[in-house]
């Protein structure tokens, strides 16, 4: 996973080059005429340059160098320093007319997760987000984040932060950008996905690496990221240029949820619709057709359709009869629970939900 970069020393205060040049001339001896008289100027301009009011260019870089002594480098170093400091003196006055803007992102959660750095004053805090998000200023992120280009599976009650969502795509987007991935291979992800439905009722520390594995020889990133608050969203898919990425946030952390969204968000990938925004809110009549599609895959993946007619037929669902069934179709009793649950033939608030098995992220396991 990627990590902020530490932040570096910025000085309060540096001193116009002028300074070290009023300095260095004293040291030697030398009046302002001789100087002006040694460097082929004329006093107005030394003026200037001793004020700071002339930038050093190279070439009088050059000529300091013969005159005082000191090398050119020194010189052209000391004015790229100064200049540094004038802009980013400029630019916190800039950034802090934006301080409400960054009020919008859950920063001290995004700080939690290694998102950004730890910073206080509002400026910083704007700094870090619009670095964070690879972008110049709150403009450019309404332009790129506010409407990104992605597949979500999303809470059909509660809204999600348009802010922490976009936040949550970042990090997956800057998680994807540092793997080294083959080109994108639609017929070896294929083979991929029936592999990953073979894994379905092995322990988590044996499907997560094995599946993670698996995309990646096909082309395709598969992260886990864990939500930020007010992100609604069990999945994503996004395509960075051509590279295909699956986005998991383990937002239910159960089993019926967690692999009917990874075959779901596997399905946009194999649809191949690289600029796209919809929100899949399950049970909706009016979900777009790709959505449908997406939905009816990873039921037909996680359950062949035959059995699943047959199994559902009058009858009485019986913690034994669904562990029979899961057993019979390779699959874990919970996923069984979570279709009979959205197809309403069994409560949401069920005791067999028992059967469900639930996971944790790491950080929360011991909890």
């Amino acid at each position: 996973m990627s990590t902020p970069t530490k932040n570096q020393y910025l000085p309060d205060y540096v001193s116009p080059p002028g300074e070290t040049i009023r300095e260095t001339i004293e040291a030697a001896g030398m009046t302002q005429n001789e100087f002006a008289t040694r460097m082929g100027i004329t006093p107005k301009t030394v003026t200037k340059l001793l004020q700071g009011g002339a930038p050093i260019r190279p070439d009088t870089a050059l000529t300091l160098e013969k005159v005082l002594n000191v090398p050119a480098r020194f010189w052209n170093n000391l004015e790229v320093q100064y200049q540094e400091y004038l802009a980013r003196k400029e630019e916190a006055a800039e950034l802090e007319q934006h301080a409400e803007w960054a009020t919008s992102f859950p920063f001290s959660d995004m700080v939690t997760l290694a998102y950004v750095n730890a910073v206080k004053p509002p400026w910083q805090r704007v700094r870090e987000l619009l670095q964070f998000f690879a972008v110049k200023s709150p403009k450019e992120w309404e332009v790129v984040w506010a409407k990104p280009d992605a597949c979500f599976r999303h809470s059909a009650a509660l809204k999600s932060s348009s802010h922490a969502l976009s936040a949550w795509l970042r990090q997956g987007e800057r998680g994807a950008a540092a793997l080294d991935l083959p080109a994108y291979d639609p017929t070896r992800f294929q083979k991929a996905v029936s592999a990953v439905r073979e894994l379905i009722c092995e322990p988590v520390e044996t499907f997560e690496p094995e599946m993670i594995r698996l995309c990646r020889e096909s082309g395709v990133a598969l992260l886990f990221e864990k939500p930020l608050p007010k992100v609604r969203v069990s999945g994503a898919c996004r395509w960075l240029g051509d590279r295909p990425v699956i986005l998991l946030s383990l937002r239910y952390k159960t089993d019926d949820h967690f692999w009917f969204t990874f075959f779901h968000e596997s399905k946009h990938v194999l649809q191949c619709v690289k600029k796209r925004l919809f929100v899949d809110v399950p049970g909706e009549e009016q979900n777009d057709p790709k959505e449908k599609d997406a939905n009816n895959f990873a039921r037909s993946t996680l359950i062949p359709q035959a059995r699943w007619s047959e199994f559902i037929q009058d009858r009485e669902f019986s913690g034994p009869a669904i562990q029979s069934f899961a057993k019979q179709v390779g699959i874990t009793p919970g996923i069984v629970v979570g279709q009979l649950q959205f197809l309403k033939k069994l409560r949401w608030e069920t005791t067999l939900n028992s059967l469900k098995c639930r996971f944790a992220w790491a950080d929360e396991a011991g909890n």
